[in-house]
């Protein structure tokens, strides 16, 4: 909790208008000294009178007061007291000069403020609080129903500081909620754009792919030229020369998208014409790679033929030929090559000691 010293305004106070706010004290009433009510009376010891020149000492008497003069009194002086301290405080504050506010001014921080003012507040209470201690004229029921007023005062103030509070953190939670939803907004519009962007890209691939699809449709598989066995080869030699032939190209990389190799035209080690997967058995491959007509089958043993054949259709070697055939028939030719190296590597532990 904080606190603050009683507020002061910017400008000196206006002491002439406050003291005329103010009531003046009443004048108290001249004290008359008690023996000045007393009848003299005569002295009983004959010696005081002869002794004494003075008159005055002689008429002062010797017997104590009666309890009717002291009573009198004390009444008569709590009576002036009474009477003096009751017009002390004004029943409200002095006006303000020509209207204007001098407490506060836009600059001010309001919290500041109203803490100051309560503080003043308090610092008056007390005032009026150390009066009234003194103040014992003052009947039982004159004090409850001023203490009750300044209760019921305070929990008044009490009162509105807690609905000032309570508006304010509902001001608080409102501007928070709004931020909340404002930023929940933004970022929703943010998502929609972005699946409205990747939509319109999907939409454009999905365009390209057909029409590149529908270019392909038109436009008929490349067929390589017909080769013609010459009078020392033989018909298998021929396939073996066009086998090696379109794996060099393929291993060069220098192909047009006319020429992407589709799975009926791929180099598949296998004499007959391969339409699906299922053509491509163990037999018809150790037939094509092992037959002796094959060029250079006299220079390389079979291990080695076995070995190069299994380095070219090796999926880690193959995965660089794979982007080079048609898209459509890639996953296709993907899985019958990985069938090709599953059969090469079980020919290679039969040869492995040759």
């Amino acid at each position: 909790m904080n606190f603050y010293q009683p507020f002061m305004p910017h400008h000196p106070l206006n002491l002439p208008l406050f003291n005329t706010s103010v009531p003046k004290r009443a004048p108290l009433p001249k004290r008359v000294p008690l023996w000045a009510n007393q009848r003299a009376q005569a002295t009983k010891t004959a010696k005081v009178t002869k002794l004494t020149n003075d008159p005055p000492k002689r008429t002062v008497p010797h017997r104590k007061y009666g309890r009717e003069t002291i009573a009198e009194a004390l009444r008569r002086r709590n009576t002036s007291i009474g009477a003096a301290r009751t017009t002390k405080l004004p029943g409200c504050n002095p006006p303000l000069p020509d209207g204007h506010n001098i407490l506060s001014s836009q600059a001010d921080n309001v919290d500041e403020l109203v803490a100051s003012l309560d503080s003043t507040h308090l610092y008056i209470l007390t005032a009026h609080r150390c009066q009234m201690a003194f103040d014992t004229n003052l009947s039982p029921d004159v004090m409850r129903e001023r203490m009750r007023a300044i209760e019921d005062h305070d929990a008044a103030a009490a009162e509105e500081r807690l609905k000032r509070r309570l508006r304010q953190q509902k001001a608080a939670r409102e501007e928070q909620r709004k931020k909340a939803e404002k930023l929940k907004k933004q970022q929703e519009q943010e998502a929609k754009r972005r699946r409205q962007e990747q939509e319109q890209e999907q939409e454009q691939e999905r365009k390209r792919k057909l029409e590149e699809e529908a270019r392909r449709a038109k436009i008929p598989p490349p067929r390589a030229p017909p080769l013609k066995p010459t009078r020392e080869e033989s018909p298998s030699a021929v396939l073996y020369r066009l086998y090696e032939l379109k794996w060099a190209v393929l291993k060069s990389g220098n192909l047009t998208p006319t020429d992407q190799p589709t799975f009926s035209n791929f180099p598949w080690p296998c004499f007959e014409t391969i339409s699906a997967e299922e053509d491509l058995t163990s037999e018809k491959v150790r037939r094509f790679l092992l037959d002796p007509a094959r060029p250079n089958a006299k220079d390389k043993s079979k291990k080695e033929i076995i070995k190069e054949e299994l380095l070219r259709w090796h999926p880690d070697k193959f995965v660089k030929v794979l982007p080079l055939v048609y898209e459509s028939e890639r996953e296709k030719v993907s899985a019958a090559a990985k069938t090709v190296g599953r059969v090469i590597t079980d020919l290679l532990p039969e040869f492995a000691r040759a």
